[in-house]
C-alpha cells in the first residue's frame, strides 16, 4: 500500500508539472491570437470612425470579428484558474482554437465576395494556427486533426459563398478561370480548390513545427531524467563522472545523481563505473557515503544515486587558507580512517585518497561529519585474475598523495598505501601544503620514491604538538612495514593520542554557523592543479611505445 501512494504521489506531481506548464503555453496563444485579431479589428474601426460611418460597427462582419478576439481572450480567462488537469486544458485549448475558427469562417460569410473574403479568412487563420504551433507543446498528429478540423468546414464555407457569385461582376476583376464557360460552380470550384491546397500546405508546416518543438522539449524532459530521478543543476565534474543534484520523483528527496561521462563510454569504463557502485553500496560506515540506487537509462548512460551531502571538501577549505587546528585534523583523522577500517576489513583499498575526495559536512544534526567520497579506483585484494578491473603494471592515483609502492610496483600495494594517502591528507591540513609538489606528474612521483619529508611544523606557523607530527611522518614512511598494518591499527593510535586542546561540537557548530560565503564561491570557481586529478597510465603500453629504461629514468 505504501508503495502505491508513493507511486500515486509521484504520478500526481508530474500531472501537476506538466499541467501548470501546458496551462501557462495556452493561455499565452490564447493572448497572442487575441492580440492579433484585435489589432486588426481596431485598424478596421480607424476608418469607420474617421469617415462617420457607425453603421458599420454592427456589421456582422466586424462583430464576429469582435467575437473572434474575445473567444481567443477567454481562452486565457479561463486557464487564470487554478487546479485544472491536462484533459480540461485541452479541452479548453481545442474549444477555444474551434471555437475561434469557426466564428472567423462564419465573419467570411459576411465579407463581399470582391473583397476577397477566402483569402482574408486564409490569411488570419493560418497565422493564428502557427502561433498555436509555437505556443503549445502538441505532437503533430494532433496539429494535423486539429488543421482537418478547421480546414474542412472552411473549405465548404467558401465554397458555398462563392456558389452565389455573380458571373459577370467577377469576371470583370478578372478572377475567374476559363472566362469563355465560367460558372458560379467552376468559380467556386477553383477557389476551394487553392484553399484546400495551402490550407494543406499550411496544416503541414504546422504540425512539422508541432514535431519539432514538442520533439525538442521532450528531448530536454529526457535529457534531465534518469530513471526516478530529475536532474536539477551540475555540482561537479571528477575523473569517470558528473555529479547532478536530484530529487527522487517518489520519495521527493533531494540527491547526488553521477554519471559516467560521455567520453569515458565503454565496456571497460562501464564495468569500473557499475563496480564503484556495487563495492561502496556494500560499505555501511557512517563516514562512507550512502549510495541510494543505481542503474542504466535505454540510451546506455551508466549511473548511481548517492546522499547528497551539505558541505565543502577538505581541499576546498584548505584552500581558503581558513586555519585547521591540529585538535579538528585528527577529528578528521579519526572519523576518515574509521571509513577505510571497514574497508580495509572487507579486504578493499580505496587506492585515492586525497582531500578532494573527502568531505567535511553537517549532516543529520551534527557538525563536522566526514564522508569518504568516490571509490571508482578500488581494489579488491586477494581477488582473481577475473575480478579486478584495474590492468595490470598501472599507475593509479593522485600523485600528490600516492604512495612509494603505488609507483613503483602497483600489483602489490594493500591497505598500508591507502594509510600512506591519509597522511598526506593530514600532512595538508596542517601546513596547508602537499608533502610533495613538482612542476609535472614524474617530477612529484620522483620525490614521492625517493625523497624524505620535512617535518610538518616547519611548514607552517600553527602550533603542531610532536604527537601528530609523529603520527604523520609515521603514515608517509617510505615503507609500507614502518606504517600500521590499516585502518583499525590507525585508529588505535589515534585513540591513545592526547592533546593540549580538542575540537569540541560546540566549536564545529560555531564554525559551521559563521561558514563563510567566500566558501561557497570557491566550490563553483576552484582552479584545477592538474598534478592533483587521478590518473590511470598503463605503464606496460606506456613502456611499449617509448622504451622502459627511459621512463625508469624519470622516475628516478
Amino acid at each position: 500500500m505504501a508503495s502505491t501512494s508513493a507511486w500515486n504521489s509521484s504520478a500526481t506531481s508530474n500531472d501537476e508539472d506538466n499541467a501548470a506548464f501546458l496551462q501557462s503555453r495556452v493561455a499565452t496563444a490564447g493572448v497572442v491570437m487575441g492580440d492579433g485579431f484585435l489589432i486588426f479589428l481596431v485598424f478596421r474601426a480607424i476608418p469607420i470612425v474617421f469617415f462617420g460611418q457607425y453603421d458599420r460597427f454592427i456589421d456582422p462582419s466586424f462583430l464576429l470579428h469582435g467575437v473572434t478576439a474575445a473567444v481567443f481572450f477567454s481562452m486565457w480567462v479561463v486557464l487564470r484558474l487554478e487546479g485544472l488537469s491536462v484533459r480540461a486544458i485541452r479541452f479548453v485549448e481545442t474549444a477555444g482554437l474551434l471555437g475561434g475558427a469557426f466564428s472567423t469562417i462564419l465573419m467570411g460569410a459576411f465579407i463581399p465576395l470582391g473583397a476577397r473574403p477566402d483569402f482574408i479568412i486564409l490569411s488570419s487563420m493560418t497565422i493564428g494556427f502557427f502561433a498555436r504551433s509555437v505556443w503549445v507543446p502538441s505532437s503533430a498528429r494532433r496539429t494535423a486533426l486539429l488543421g482537418l478540423a478547421i480546414g474542412l468546414p472552411m473549405v465548404a464555407t467558401m465554397y458555398a459563398l462563392f456558389l452565389g457569385v455573380d458571373v459577370e461582376s467577377w469576371l470583370e476583376i478578372g478572377e475567374a478561370p476559363l472566362e469563355d464557360t465560367a460558372t458560379p460552380y467552376t468559380i467556386a470550384s477553383s477557389v476551394a480548390i487553392w484553399l484546400t491546397v495551402w490550407w494543406t500546405v499550411a496544416t503541414g508546416t504546422a504540425a512539422s513545427a508541432s514535431r519539432v518543438f514538442y520533439g525538442l522539449r521532450k528531448q530536454v524532459h529526457d535529457a534531465k531524467q534518469l530513471g526516478q530521478y530529475k536532474l536539477e543543476r551540475k555540482l561537479g565534474e571528477g575523473g569517470m563522472g558528473m555529479v547532478f543534484r536530484a530529487t527522487h520523483g517518489m520519495l521527493r528527496r533531494p540527491t547526488a545523481v553521477k554519471l559516467l561521462l560521455p567520453e569515458k563510454a565503454g565496456e571497460h569504463n562501464l564495468a569500473r563505473f557499475e563496480r564503484e557502485v556495487q563495492l561502496t553500496a556494500t560499505l555501511t560506515h557512517p563516514n562512507t557515503v550512502t549510495i541510494f540506487d543505481y542503474g542504466r537509462t535505454p540510451d546506455g548512460v551508466f549511473y548511481y544515486a548517492m546522499e547528497l551531502l551539505e558541505g565543502a571538501t577538505l581541499q576546498a577549505i584548505v584552500e581558503l587558507h581558513l586555519q585547521m587546528p591540529e585538535a579538528r585534523v585528527l577529528r578528521i583523522l579519526e572519523q576518515s580512517t574509521g571509513a577505510l577500517a571497514e574497508a580495509h576489513g572487507r579486504g578493499r583499498i580505496h587506492r585515492d585518497i586525497k582531500p578532494s575526495n573527502i568531505m567535511l559536512c553537517r549532516h543529520g544534526g551534527r557538525h563536522d561529519m566526514v564522508k569518504v567520497l568516490d571509490f571508482g579506483l578500488v581494489k579488491q585484494l586477494n581477488a582473481g585474475s577475473n575480478s579486478g578491473l584495474t590492468q595490470t603494471e598501472s599507475l593509479t592515483g593522485t600523485p600528490q598523495y600516492m604512495s612509494p609502492e603505488a609507483i613503483s610496483d602497483p600489483d602489490s600495494i594493500d591497505a598500508r598505501s591507502d594509510i600512506y594517502s591519509l597522511g598526506c591528507v593530514a600532512y595538508y591540513l596542517l601546513t596547508g601544503r602537499h608533502v610533495f609538489s613538482g612542476n609535472n606528474i614524474v617530477e612529484v612521483c620522483g620525490h614521492q620514491l625517493h625523497t624524505d619529508p620535512a617535518p610538518p611544523r616547519t611548514g607552517t606557523d600553527n602550533p603542531i604538538s610532536p604527537a601528530p607530527e609523529r603520527l604523520v611522518l609515521q603514515r608517509v614512511a617510505k615503507s609500507p612495514d614502518a606504517r600500521p598494518a590499516g585502518g583499525r591499527e590507525l585508529l588505535r593510535v589515534l585513540e591513545g593520542i592526547e592533546l593540549p586542546s580538542v575540537w569540541k561540537e560546540s566549536d564545529a557548530s560555531e564554525w559551521w554557523d559563521e561558514y563563510p560565503l567566500a566558501l561557497r564561491s570557491q566550490l563553483s570557481s576552484s582552479s584545477v592543479d592538474t598534478n592533483l586529478q587521478t590518473i590511470d597510465i598503463d605503464m606496460e603500453r606506456r613502456r611499449a611505445a617509448s622504451g622502459s629504461a627511459g621512463t625508469e629514468h624519470a622516475l628516478h
